[in-house]
Order: structure tokens, then C-alpha cells, then sequence
């Protein structure tokens, strides 16, 4: 039996590892003080010697300056600015690591639970971390990302819309932090975008349309917040979707028949809203569907399209909602054994 449990600690490991170091241990950063350039006399006079100046830019062309000290990295000096502008806004002091070394004067590379690659910082992965305080504007300044995990934090305020900037972007796990305001627009923008999870933060507003621009999205996870409004049809065209979860937030209307176009996905979560009239039949178009789960709305009607499925779902709920109906004693001898109180309501 398939399991559909979200283990987004797992992923972050298996994707870059938990220490989220990308260069050899065995390299000793390069420090080169400032001070050592600042006793050149050339320094000390208004007419600065050109060939010294040529030094000087040299050094931060190749890194960075931190606390005063000019190091040696693949990192910019724009990228070094970011991660302290994130240590500084998300509480670095206290953070749960007696191991983390961010904002000393080594190569920020080496930093706990950062990752580069040959042009800049790759990968965030602070997930579990006793974060804390907002997202500062600056993250949208580090564009060479292709990962952020920092979930299971107490990150408030809103989502920054200077996320929008990050064109690599291919992972985003905010979930389980304290995050309010709307899921803002700009996200449809990050194009390479496969993991958006947003779930158990305290976002409102409703599911954006323009969601539909994310055509490499595999997971969608929105669950536990305080979203409103419809579900859009237009989610519908994300076509490598494999979960959607929308669970635990006061979404209504009906579930849209744009759904059965998602002929990748595996979890359908929807429970706990406001959902009301049939489950659309064009659900039955998903071969490969192992989770659905539709408990605890107001939804009602015929389900003998399911019979298409049963070879396929592994875990369904229908429960706790309007009065489901079917002709087949053989679906509702399934249905009985799959979810009790499918039939409830009746």
C-alpha cells in the first residue's frame, strides 16, 4: 500500500543533504584582512595609486567583505549581503544550532546549511531551525537559488514578494511557520518552480489563478491556512501535478471537473472546507490516484464513477458530509470497507 505522508525533512535531505555543504571540507577559506590593504600609504592619501585600487576591487570581485573582512568565495558581494540581511531579519543569534558559523569571516559556502555551486549560493535548507521574524526583501537578491526549506520554523509576516526574483528557483518549503497575509502574485513567475508548500501558516485570501502559469509544479500543498473563495478551475492546466492539497481552510463551491485533467496526480486532498455539490466524474480520467480525500464538506450525489478507481485508491474518505448514492452493491461493498460513513449523510 502506497504512503502519502508529507515528510518535507526527507526531501530536503535527500535533495542536498542535511549539513548543505557543497565544497570540500578539506579546503581552509582564504582570508585576506582589510586591514593589511588599508596600511598601503597610497590608501591614506586622496590620490589613491590606480594599481592598488586594481587590488582592492580585485579581492571583492572574487568574494565578498564580511565584518570587515574580505573573503574568498564563488559567492557575491551582493549574495554575502543577503544571507547576513536573512541572518540578522530571522533572529540568527538564537538559532538551534550550537554548529552554525553564519556571519563569521569565512567563506559563506561553508556556512551551515548552505550550498553553492560554481556561480553562487544554490540551496537554503534552514528547515527546523528556531527561525524567527520575517523573510527580509534581500532573499530576492540571492537569484541563483534553486532550493529553500524553512519549514518547521516561527517565521512571521508576510511571504515577500521579492521571491519573484528567483528565476531558478525549482523548491519552496515554507510550511509549518506562522506566515500571514495573501499567497502573493509574482510566484506564477518562478516558471521552474516544482515543489510550492505552503501548508500550516496562517495565510489568507484565496488560491491564486495565475498558479496556473507553474507548468513544472509537481506539488501544490496549501493546507491548514485560512484560504477562501473557490478552488480555480485554472489548476486544472498544471498537468505534472502529482499531490494537491488544499485541506483545513474554508474554501467553497464545488470541486471543479478542470480536476480530471490532472491525469499525474496521486493525493487529492480537500477535506475540511466548505465544498458543496457532486464530485465531478471526470475525477474518474485519474488512473493514478492512490489518496483521496474528501471528508468533513457538504458534498452529495451519485459516486458510481468511482468504480474506476478502486483498483487504484489506496486511502478514501468521504465521510462527514451530504448523502452519497450508488446502484453498484460491489462499489458500495468497497466503499463500505474503504470509508466508513461514506453514507452518512443519507
Amino acid at each position: 500500500m502506497r504512503v502519502y505522508a508529507i515528510c518535507l525533512c526527507t526531501i530536503s535531505i535527500s535533495l542536498f543533504g542535511c549539513g548543505g555543504k557543497s565544497t570540500s571540507e578539506g579546503d581552509q577559506p582564504q582570508i585576506t584582512t582589510l586591514a593589511e590593504i588599508q596600511s598601503v600609504p597610497s590608501l591614506q592619501s586622496s590620490n589613491e595609486d590606480d594599481s592598488t585600487n586594481e587590488a582592492s576591487d580585485q579581492l571583492v570581485e572574487d568574494g565578498c567583505v564580511i565584518q570587515g573582512v574580505a573573503v574568498s568565495t564563488v559567492a557575491s558581494q551582493l549574495e554575502c549581503e543577503a544571507l547576513i540581511a536573512l541572518y540578522d531579519s530571522l533572529d540568527g543569534q538564537n538559532w538551534n544550532n550550537t554548529y552554525t558559523n553564519w556571519n563569521t569571516a569565512t567563506d559563506p559556502c561553508d556556512w551551515d546549511r548552505v550550498t553553492c555551486n560554481d556561480i553562487g549560493v544554490k540551496a537554503l535548507s534552514l528547515y527546523d531551525y528556531q527561525l524567527s521574524g520575517d523573510i527580509p526583501p534581500e532573499i530576492g537578491d540571492l537569484t541563483n537559488l534553486q532550493f529553500i526549506n524553512f519549514s518547521i520554523n516561527s517565521i512571521t509576516g508576510l511571504i515577500p514578494p521579492e521571491l519573484s526574483k528567483l528565476n531558478n528557483l525549482q523548491h519552496l518549503f515554507l510550511n509549518k511557520n506562522q506566515l500571514s497575509g495573501v499567497i502573493p502574485v509574482g510566484l506564477e513567475q518562478l516558471v521552474k518552480l516544482q515543489d510550492l508548500s505552503l501548508f500550516e501558516n496562517q495565510l489568507s485570501g484565496t488560491v491564486p489563478m495565475e498558479l496556473k502559469s507553474l507548468s513544472e509544479l509537481n506539488n501544490l500543498r496549501l493546507a491548514d491556512n485560512n484560504l477562501s473563495g473557490v478552488i480555480p478551475s485554472e489548476l486544472g492546466d498544471l498537468n505534472k501535478l502529482k499531490i494537491l492539497t488544499l485541506s483545513g481552510n474554508q474554501l467553497s463551491g464545488s470541486v471543479p471537473e478542470s480536476l480530471g485533467k490532472l491525469t499525474r496526480l496521486e493525493a487529492l486532498w480537500l477535506h475540511h472546507n466548505q465544498l458543496t455539490g457532486q464530485i465531478p466524474e471526470s475525477l474518474s480520467n485519474l488512473q493514478d490516484l492512490g489518496s483521496v480525500l474528501l471528508h468533513s464538506n457538504q458534498l452529495s450525489g451519485d459516486v458510481t464513477w468511482l468504480t474506476t478507481l478502486t483498483d487504484t485508491v489506496e486511502f478514501i474518505n468521504l465521510s462527514s458530509n451530504g448523502c452519497f448514492s450508488t446502484g453498484d452493491l460491489t462499489l458500495a461493498a468497497w466503499l463500505d470497507e474503504n470509508t466508513s460513513g461514506w453514507d452518512s449523510g443519507c
